[in-house]
């Protein structure tokens, strides 16, 4: 009954759909467990399945099972040429036919042979691979696997490992990974291997420090460590990994032991409670009602948790669209003409597991027919700010840290959270947020209060009800900078369609094409209510008189809400219907997983967060580095689990956020560490090449610009007691009397950033000794007094308030 399965996205092994602990966990027929660069499954009538969370997949089968078995692996009967054999018992005539054959299911994306322009590598090139630069170490007579070449023949791994690194142009992520697979297969307990102890020939080869990749914090790479490394699990050692006497991999430190996938003090230990395995100061549910966490030294206290109870599991949604209508997470639906900013939602009951989050929508009249179009949306969460802005469809600005993931997945952006907040925007008409069932009844905005009733879904910031749409809507509008903006339609009227005006485009060939039961969205209804998008539809093509893009826009719209539901559609763009046009070596598919062809997913798992999206994906052979689609030998590096693309200014690090984690960079400049104690520079050939550094005795460790960098120490003037005066560059002196002063002011008066600053130095104190008794700083709409009675004042358009009362406001 249960069905273990190891996942590549963090390293993942999953129970019957929970995750367990990797490091080890057994039943009576089964053991899970980590070793090396591998995790485990091992059944107890001796089937090992082995994975080392990245290519390489390996089942060993008992004696017992020969001749018994079938699949892709053959039949295991000592005959290979009988194992190209079909589900229906037919001799296959290529490989594609045998794996179309034992296909399970499918994969957004994928197709069972090469589409396009298939890259094609002939012995020739091969020639290359098979060298001692590349894949020739695996047959080398003296190299670090000389000792396995008599128990497993190397020429097919050779000729694997050349075959791939030739069509990945020897990209050396895929081709470390290529060069792994014999090191596992010859540490089975019979086989002689290298080892630290004997590092003849062994020290030229080290994969994981090959590929650039660094150990965990607290770990440290070994070519021969433990197979059973010390674990938080009080229990016995798996019987598996104790077979094999050494292997490769990431090992803890000294004093350090795994507690699931991260090395802890062995005083940090996690707890167990019912036979699972919990991180200390995790929260977990023991069952649907028992909230639990586990504390210091492997205690768990566990409380009644009757918010949490028994539930169907879900997330609210709240979708805004076309021109744009509304829909609340509570199903409440209703227009919206103005061109503010609004507050979509945010958290308005706060309650101690909850994380605080906001998202701002930014409206135009950018559309035909003074329609209000989206502009800009605003998403804050954990301390950091992400904004989106409409037509900038391969780049987000972000201030992002571990918490938050974004990324480019078809023909839209997403943002995922860390408190299960999601974003969808197509940075176009179409905008889905969905919140946990956990905020059900604690946020507020225009998205309404997530309560299940949409009957009050329109209160005001205060509580009450509104009194219309409009004093709802006006009451969560944010005070724009400049003014400037509007509540409806600019002062006229605003945009109608009659029914005589409508009705053409409620045909079958315009919006009509929603709703069409036997349609391409035909199969989504059941999902996704066609309803309402058919009638947001009809609106905005009949307000912009019938303008193709606007129908494109409402018809993509509902194909994404379809798609996000995980519904399939059929095919409805043409070359004259809404065709979506690619960027250069990419092509148009109607399901796929983007984010699974990107430079970056070479390296590291691509964890799209929905099955698929209709979009762009680059074609065979080539990959997306956050602004193209390029050759996989143009592909970048992996530095801290984040992909640097090559060719792109260092300013744009901090400041732009691509596809898949991609942080640009430039190759030549550096990349430099969070306390400027390291710089790293990308090189197509290298990879990603580090050196230490330190910032010059006059200069500190700062950001400017979003990237950090070794920069001049900040200048200080200073006003001391006795009316001691020291410059910025460092002069000193006393000033000759009490008096008012003018100690440093921007000289261009008309700059937007003007600022003074004054301090008023009196011999007023009970000692007579002179110096500053109030600070006066002045800027354009205000000015700030601070007095030495602790007092603080804000003034600005003639009124004056204490600092408190400006905060509160």
């Amino acid at each position: 009954k249960n069905r273990p399965k190891l996942e590549r996205v963090a390293r993942a092994v999953l129970l019957t759909g929970a995750t367990a602990d990797p490091s080890t966990f057994s039943r009576s027929t089964f053991e899970l467990y980590h070793s090396g660069v591998h995790g485990f499954v091992r059944t107890a009538f001796g089937l090992r399945v082995s994975f080392d969370w990245y290519s390489y997949a390996r089942v060993i089968l008992p004696d017992d099972y020969a001749g018994a078995v079938c699949g892709l692996c053959g039949n295991a009967n000592g005959n290979a040429d009988d194992d190209f054999v079909t589900r229906d018992g037919k001799r296959a005539a290529d490989e594609i036919q045998l794996a179309n054959s034992w296909k399970v299911g499918d994969v957004p994306g994928c197709s069972a042979g090469c589409v396009g322009d298939c890259p094609v590598c002939d012995e020739k090139q091969k020639r290359l691979y098979r060298g001692d630069g590349y894949c020739g170490v695996i047959a080398r007579a003296g190299g670090p696997f000389r000792a396995c070449h008599d128990a497993i023949d190397p020429a097919p791994f050779l000729e694997d490992c050349a075959f791939d690194a030739c069509h990945y142009k020897g990209h050396r992520d895929t081709l470390t990974c290529l060069r792994l697979p014999p090191k596992p297969q010859c540490n089975d307990g019979n086989t002689p291997t290298l080892s630290a102890a004997n590092p003849s020939g062994a020290s030229h080869f080290s994969p994981l420090l090959l590929a650039g990749a660094s150990c965990p914090p607290h770990s440290h790479y070994e070519l021969c460590g433990s197979s059973c490394p010390a674990t938080c699990r009080v229990r016995a050692v798996p019987e598996g990994c104790a077979s094999v006497p050494c292997t490769e991999g990431c090992f803890c430190d000294e004093g350090f032991v795994l507690s699931g996938d991260e090395c802890v003090p062995a005083g940090e230990c996690g707890c167990e409670h019912r036979d699972r395995y919990y991180k200390k100061g995790e929260d977990f549910y023991a069952s649907c009602r028992e909230r639990c966490r586990c504390k210091a030294n492997g205690v768990v206290e566990c409380e009644e948790d009757g918010v949490l109870g028994c539930y169907p599991a879900g997330y609210g949604r709240l979708v805004v669209s076309g021109d744009p209508h509304y829909v609340t997470f509570d199903g409440r639906a209703f227009d919206l003409q103005g061109s503010c900013t609004y507050v979509l939602a945010r958290l308005c009951k706060p309650e101690r597991r909850l994380t605080n989050f906001s998202v701002l929508l930014e409206h135009d009249m950018g559309g035909r027919g003074n329609v209000a179009l989206m502009k800009k949306v605003v998403v804050s969460i954990h301390g950091y700010t992400v904004s989106m802005e409409r037509g900038r469809k391969w780049e987000v600005t972000v201030s992002w840290e571990g918490l938050l993931r974004i990324g480019q997945e078809g023909n839209n952006v997403v943002l995922q959270s860390a408190a299960g907040l999601r974003l969808l925007y197509n940075v176009a008409t179409y905008l889905l947020v969905t919140i946990p069932d956990s905020y059900r009844g604690r946020v507020c905005g225009l998205g309404g209060n997530y309560n299940g009733d949409p009957g009050d879904d329109f209160q005001l910031p205060g509580g009450s009800l509104a009194q219309s749409t409009e004093e709802f809507i006006t009451s969560w509008k944010v005070p724009a900078k400049d003014g400037t903006c509007t509540n409806g339609c600019d002062g006229k009227v605003c945009p109608v369609c009659d029914a005589a005006d409508a009705a053409p485009y409620g045909a079958g060939d315009s919006c009509g094409l929603i709703r069409d039961p036997a349609g391409p969205f035909g199969p989504c209804h059941p999902r996704v209510s066609p309803v309402e998008y058919f009638n947001h539809c009809v609106h905005d093509v009949c307000a912009a008189d019938g303008a193709r893009d606007v129908l494109c826009h409402s018809l993509q719209a509902y194909v994404a809400a379809c798609q996000a539901a995980g519904a399939e559609i059929g095919g409805w763009r043409t070359t004259a219907f809404c065709p979506l046009s690619c960027p250069p070596h990419s092509h148009y598919e109607l399901c796929t997983r983007t984010c699974d062809f990107t430079c970056a997913s070479l390296s590291v798992p691509a964890p799209c967060s929905w099955t698929c999206f209709e979009g762009c994906q680059c074609d065979d052979g080539y990959l997306f580095d956050g602004e193209a689609c390029v050759s996989l030998e143009q592909c970048g590096c992996m530095h801290q689990g984040r992909y640097f693309k090559v060719r792109l200014t260092i300013e744009a690090w901090h400041r732009r956020f691509w596809w898949k984690s991609a942080f640009p960079f430039q190759a030549g400049e550096t990349i430099i560490s969070s306390n400027c104690s390291k710089k790293c520079n990308c090189h197509l050939s290298q990879g990603l090449v580090c050196e230490d550094i330190r910032c010059p005795p006059d200069e500190v460790c700062a950001t400017r610009d979003g990237v950090q960098r070794c920069v001049k120490r900040e200048g200080q003037c200073r006003v001391s007691p006795g009316a001691s005066l020291t410059t910025f560059d460092g002069a000193g002196g006393r000033l000759l009397a009490s008096g008012t002063y003018k100690v440093t002011a921007l000289c261009n008066e008309q700059s937007p950033n003007w600022f003074k600053v004054v301090v008023d130095v009196s011999e007023c104190r009970d000692d007579s000794i002179p110096a500053a008794v109030a600070v006066f700083i002045f800027f354009r709409e205000a000015f700030i007094t601070v007095n030495n009675n602790m007092e603080v004042w804000v003034s600005r358009g003639g009124a004056r308030a204490t600092l408190a009362d400006e905060l509160v406001e």
